[in-house]
């Protein structure tokens, strides 16, 4: 594993995996190169967020710190998780491991509570509205990244938000998974470099609705122009 004076953070993101290219020998025999990545769990110096245990059933410990995951594959890999009463979403729950049934309702009703917040009809209100309970300028970056890379996971898989403790904002990361971007090839939906490619998810469709949120991440696209145009 990688050590902890390797954990760096991108700019204006929380903590995200570092990996390192390795070449790898198993038995004396040479099998090439592989990426060594550090996984996506909670920790001090990675999600940093408090480790509920069994007996955290109450508030104010209840209330934090849940790693979750969107995923598709919910139900086939036979993960602990909920898909939202809305829209259908499949949330995996990471960490607590297991989470005891309080913790999973309390989350459960959290992401729902989200996902109301986004559909109700005074959901620009930046007090009452979803603002409240999502961390924006955190998931504009997410958006971003996903769609910059056209990540053929986004959205879809390995889709990782958390909630930390007496907050009342859920906050998109780490970054996860881009095996299937920039162009890949083993990825079943075409990557084209124009047009939009990871918009199409409901909550963000629906925050694309509120020109404030509109304008944020119009704004910070062109903040970041400068730096994504370098990329070759």
């Amino acid at each position: 594993a990688a050590h902890d004076d390797d954990l760096t953070a991108l700019p204006d993101l929380a903590w995200t995996p570092t990996y390192r290219h390795v070449e790898v020998v198993l038995n004396g025999q040479y099998v090439g190169v592989y990426q060594l990545t550090e996984q996506v769990r909670s920790g001090s110096n990675r999600v940093d967020i408090p480790e509920l245990d069994e007996n955290d059933v109450g508030l104010p410990t209840i209330s934090g710190g849940y790693l979750l995951e969107i995923d598709s594959r919910l139900e086939e890999n036979d993960e602990p998780g909920f898909r939202t009463s809305r829209n259908n979403v499949p949330v995996v729950v990471k960490e607590p491991d297991p989470a005891t049934s309080e913790q999973f309702d309390y989350i459960r009703g959290a992401v729902n509570g989200l996902e109301s917040s986004l559909y109700s009809p005074t959901f620009t209100d930046p007090v009452s509205g979803y603002r409240s309970v999502l961390d924006v300028d955190a998931y504009i970056d997410h958006y971003l990244l996903q769609e910059i890379t056209r990540n053929g996971d986004a959205f879809w898989s390995s889709t990782f938000f958390y909630k930390d403790r007496d907050d009342n904002r859920f906050h998109f990361g780490p970054m996860w998974d881009f095996d299937r971007s920039q162009g890949s090839t083993v990825t079943p939906k075409p990557q084209p470099p124009e047009d939009w490619y990871a918009r199409d998810f409901s909550w963000t469709r629906r925050m694309l609705q509120d020109p404030a949120f509109a304008a944020q991440l119009d704004a910070r696209f062109r903040e970041l122009l400068p730096t994504l145009s370098a990329i070759p």
